[in-house]
C-alpha cells in the first residue's frame, strides 16, 4: 500500500512539473510573436480519448446497520410434497404390566397349587416369591410359576410376586385357600330327656372352607325350618309347647357339602330322683356344650 501512494505522488509531481514547463514555453512563444489580432473562434475539437483506469482507492470505513424492515406478507400456500418412501416395520411395544394366575386358589388338603407369574412388555425379567406374614415351605419356583405340593392349613394366606426388570420392580398378590367340608365340632347328645315345663338348649358348631350355616330342622313327614341365631348356633326347646317331643336335625352345610346330626328330646313327667339320675346319666354322655344345660335342669328338678 506504501509503494503505491509513493507512486501516485512521483506521477502527480511530474505532472505537475510538465505543465509547468509547458505554461512557461507557452509564455515565451507570446512574447517571441508579433501582434496580431484575434482570430474567429474555430470548431470545438474532437472528445479525446478515454484515458488510463485510474488506481483503485482505499476501502471506506462501514457504514451503520439499518434498521429492521417490516414483515412481508404470508406467501401463498406451495403445492402438495409426493410421498416419501415407506419405511421399514416397526416395533410393538407393549406398556410394562404383572400378572398372576389365578389370583384367588382354593384346594383340598394333601393336593397341588399352582400360581403362574408373568410381565408383558419385557422380556427380561427375574421372579421370585414369598409368603406375606410367613415362610415360604414346601414350594419350588420354575419359569415364574409358584408350586406348593401336598397344601396344609399352614400354607393359606396370602403370596406375593415380585418381577425385577431393568425398568424396575413389579409386584402383585395372589392367595391360597382350603377347601374342607362341614365338619362338627360340638354337638348334642342323640337323646335328650326333659322334665315336663321345662327348657333345653340344643346347641350345634362346625368348621369347614368356607365357614358352614348351621341350621335346625324339625324331622317330621316335610323338614320344617326352625330359625336359629347364627352366633350362638342354638335352638331352644320348651317342653310346655304341644308336640315338643321328637327329633331335631342340626344341619351344617356349604358349597362343599354338609354334615347333620339328630337328636331325640323326651318330654317326662317323672320326678324326684329317677328325673335326676337319668339327666345326670345323659350330661356324662353329652357333649361338654350342653353340660350346662343338663345341670340346670336337674337342679330345677331338686328344687
Amino acid at each position: 500500500m506504501i509503494n503505491k501512494r509513493t507512486e501516485m505522488n512521483e506521477l502527480r509531481i511530474l505532472a505537475v512539473e510538465s505543465r509547468m514547463k509547458m505554461t512557461n514555453k507557452a509564455d515565451e512563444n507570446v512574447e517571441n510573436k508579433p501582434k496580431t489580432f484575434t482570430g474567429v473562434k474555430g470548431n470545438k475539437g474532437d472528445k479525446g480519448s478515454v484515458g488510463a483506469t485510474g488506481i483503485k482507492g482505499e476501502t471506506g470505513a462501514k457504514g451503520l446497520q439499518g434498521r429492521k424492515g417490516s414483515i412481508g406478507s404470508k406467501g401463498n400456500k406451495g403445492n402438495k410434497g409426493s410421498v416419501g418412501i415407506q419405511g421399514p416395520k416397526g416395533e410393538c411395544v407393549v406398556p410394562m404390566r404383572i400378572s398372576v394366575y389365578p389370583v384367588s386358589q382354593e384346594v383340598f388338603a394333601g393336593e397341588t397349587a399352582i400360581f403362574y407369574c408373568w410381565v408383558q412388555g419385557q422380556t427380561s425379567s427375574t421372579i421370585t416369591w414369598r409368603k406375606l406374614g410367613g415362610v415360604l415351605s414346601d414350594a419350588t419356583v420354575e419359569e415364574g410359576a409358584l408350586r406348593i405340593s401336598k397344601v396344609q392349613s399352614s400354607h393359606v394366606g396370602s403370596y406375593m410376586c415380585t418381577a425385577r426388570t431393568g425398568l424396575g420392580m413389579l409386584r402383585t398378590i395372589s392367595r391360597l385357600q382350603i377347601k374342607e367340608s362341614p365338619k362338627f365340632t360340638n354337638k348334642p347328645s342323640s337323646e335328650v330327656i326333659l322334665a315336663q315345663g321345662t327348657t333345653a338348649s340344643l346347641c350345634c358348631e362346625a368348621t369347614g372352607s368356607p365357614p358352614p350355616r348351621i341350621e335346625w330342622y324339625r324331622a317330621q313327614k316335610q323338614s320344617v325350618s326352625i330359625p336359629v341365631n347364627q352366633e350362638d348356633r342354638c335352638l331352644l326347646v320348651n317342653t310346655d309347647k304341644e308336640n315338643a317331643e321328637g327329633d331335631y336335625i342340626c344341619r351344617a352345610t356349604s358349597r362343599l357339602g354338609l354334615a347333620e346330626t339328630v337328636t331325640t328330646v323326651i318330654a317326662t313327667r317323672l320326678i324326684g330322683m329317677t328325673l335326676v339320675f337319668i339327666t345326670a346319666y345323659l350330661c356324662l354322655v353329652s357333649t361338654s356344650s350342653c353340660h350346662n344345660n343338663c345341670t340346670r335342669t336337674t337342679n330345677q328338678q331338686l328344687k
